[in-house]
């Protein structure tokens, strides 16, 4: 088990096959600024920029110019706005339904009742932790909202059948733009 520790105070958290559990015995502590389990390739944000700034230009990412949705996101862990923001992000879900035992889930999403204020940094409204519900089967849809109260949807493509709640926390990583 992992515990992400920061100066005040830590949350134990482990991800295992999908399935976030606060009951497995801690193995490793990481404190908030230590970054010397991640590889070195990747500390610098500014590697992993000119990575998905190549993945953009080589069509393996959606190019955030030509975006029709207002973000897409895939299941790997990762989010990109037709702004240009790209976001870390964690799912947690329970529910009923038939899946394969691995999945993969890329999806395109809008958001709606949005100030002109908050439709100026899409940063503000995707950030953060959201609550929503999910239901299909191959192709789902999910209504939820975060924080700032803007409420978002989404189709994603699934192998899977069913129906589930949960929760996805966004972290700002970077703008691909800037």
């Amino acid at each position: 088990m992992v515990v992400y520790k920061d100066d005040q105070s830590y949350v134990p958290t482990k991800v295992q096959s999908g399935i976030i559990s606060k009951e497995l015995p801690i193995d490793m502590v990481i404190y908030k600024d230590d970054l010397s389990y991640i590889p070195a390739e990747v500390q610098n944000v500014n590697v992993i920029k000119e990575m998905v700034k190549t993945a953009i230009i080589n069509d393996c990412l959606p190019n955030p110019d030509t975006m029709k949705s207002d973000y897409q996101f895939f299941e790997l862990g990762g989010m990109i706005d037709k702004q240009g923001n790209v976001y870390a992000i964690v799912d947690v879900s329970a529910g009923l339904g038939i899946a394969t035992p691995i999945t993969a889930t890329r999806g395109w999403g809008y958001l709606g009742n949005m100030s002109d204020k908050e439709k100026e940094d899409y940063a503000q409204a995707l950030s953060g932790w959201s609550l929503g519900t999910t239901t299909g089967g191959g192709v789902q849809g999910n209504v939820s909202i975060g924080p700032s109260g803007v409420i978002s949807a989404e189709t994603s493509i699934t192998p899977g059948i069913g129906k589930a709640i949960g929760g996805r926390n966004a972290w700002f990583l970077f703008n691909v733009n800037k």
